[in-house]
């Protein structure tokens, strides 16, 4: 345990010393060598996609291509170089610049780094060389160690080996003795046991005997008991017998005078009822029939109105001109010839421009879906780069030819997944539904 302390104490040593070396010199610059360069081509990166945003101010997503539309993709030309501006091309000689200088810094930087880790390898390898020295010295001076405690403990062992023998004879012949004593308390106590035995057993015989007695005499008297009990409940049941008859007979009597008296009041209400419903039918027929006589003086007096306004239409048409006969007029023809035709004709309406496109605009798609500030906020980052990266994915299969369609496929349906399940975590269930049902309505057009 001695030994790995002091060799842990060795390790926390050389770490504190190489760290301190790393502080105290510019060698912690060589592992920041490659921040410019990565700085320069991030910026270079921008500045190309730049051109990719320009065109997607409030496009939220594309309905899937056709396979027209991909093989039109795949079958047209790559973009040439040479459509390169003259900007981009002063640009990218001054990166070019920018990088050879990077990399002239960043050789010095590692030839300073090959000299401070020669030198800091040959410290190291001579502090090794003495802690090696210091390591065997100490090896040594444990190994002494070990050897004298090892001694000692055999002779203390040996000794407490020796007292523990002792001990363990007294304890063996103090068990002896214990063993002999209860042995023969154990047999007294048998002893006893067995004679307690026997008088339990007399007494027990003894108890059964009288037992039996007991009961045999119990039984007798149970049976002139039950011979007297059985005699009593005889009488007693003669007697209920009887006045349940005489009972029986006076309800039965009482019975039969109180259906004969309902009887009677049925009757006589039955009769009243009949009498009531009798003059109510009587005043039903007088009521009708002096409605129908009402009706009958109303249709007269109709019908004689009506033969008033017959007269006089006849003389009006007897005293009117005969009007000259003209043909009918070429809109009345159409309209005979064609009847119906003008009630057939409905009103439809003009088709709404979203029917024509394949994409939606998050300004018509707040609309469709009722979207919130907060949810226009987080769709809109979201919108900006999957349209870039859709141009940029169509722009990688372009020229490629019909070979290539399925690949496309397949990395347009993975990249629409990848964004569905982003608008699923902003959107409502509700409105995820809609906009799916939206993408499947795109989709068929």
């Amino acid at each position: 345990m001695k030994q790995a302390f002091f060799l842990d104490g060795i390790r926390r040593l050389a770490c504190t010393l190489i760290f301190s070396v790393f502080l105290l010199t510019p060698a912690r610059a060589l592992f920041c060598v490659d921040i410019e360069d990565d700085r320069s081509q991030f910026m270079e990166t921008t500045r190309e996609q730049a051109d990719t945003f320009e065109d997607i101010e409030d496009v939220f997503f594309d309905a899937e291509l056709s396979d027209e539309e991909l093989l039109e993709i795949l079958t047209q030309a790559p973009e040439p170089v040479a459509s390169k501006t003259a900007e981009v091309k002063r640009k990218q000689e001054l990166i070019e610049q920018q990088r050879l200088e990077q990399e002239q810094e960043a050789a010095a930087l590692r030839a300073q780094k090959e000299q401070v880790r020669l030198a800091l390898e040959k410290q190291r390898r001579e502090e090794l060389a003495r802690q090696e020295e210091e390591l065997k010295t100490r090896q040594a001076q444990l190994a002494a160690e070990k050897e004298r405690l090892a001694k000692e403990a055999a002779a203390k062992k040996a000794e407490e080996e020796k007292q523990r023998q002792a001990q363990l004879a007294a304890e063996k012949e103090r068990l002896v003795e214990e063993a002999a004593a209860r042995k023969a308390a154990e047999e007294q106590k048998r002893i006893s046991l067995e004679k307690q035995r026997q008088e339990e057993t007399v007494r027990e015989e003894e108890l059964k005997r009288r037992a039996a007695e007991l009961a045999a005499e119990k039984e007798r008297r149970a049976k002139e008991a039950a011979i007297q009990r059985a005699e009593k409940e005889t009488q007693a049941r003669r007697i209920k017998e009887l006045a349940e008859q005489e009972r029986l007979e006076k309800e039965a009597e009482a019975l039969r005078a109180k259906k004969e008296q309902e009887l009677l009041a049925k009757q006589k209400e039955e009769r009243i009822l009949a009498q009531q419903k009798e003059k109510q039918r009587q005043a039903e027929l007088a009521r009708k029939e002096e409605e129908l006589k009402a009706r009958q003086a109303q249709l007269a007096a109709e019908k004689e109105r009506l033969a008033q306004e017959a007269a006089a239409r006849k003389a009006e048409e007897i005293l009117k001109p005969a009007p000259v006969e003209e043909g009918p007029s070429k809109a009345a023809l159409a309209k005979k010839e064609t009847p119906g035709k003008e009630e057939s004709v409905k009103y439809v309406p003009a088709p709404k421009e979203t029917s024509k496109r394949k994409s939606v605009t998050l300004k018509e798609l707040k609309e469709i879906l009722d979207l919130s500030s907060r949810q226009i906020e987080r769709l809109r980052p979201i919108m900006q780069e999957k349209a870039g990266k859709r141009k940029e994915l169509l722009k990688k299969y372009a020229g490629r030819g019909e070979q290539a369609i399925g690949a496309m496929r397949n990395e347009l349906n993975l990249f629409q997944k990848y964004y569905d399940d982003m608008y699923s975590h902003i959107l409502t269930e509700a409105q995820f539904d809609h906009y799916m049902d939206l993408r499947s309505e795109l989709k068929r057009k």
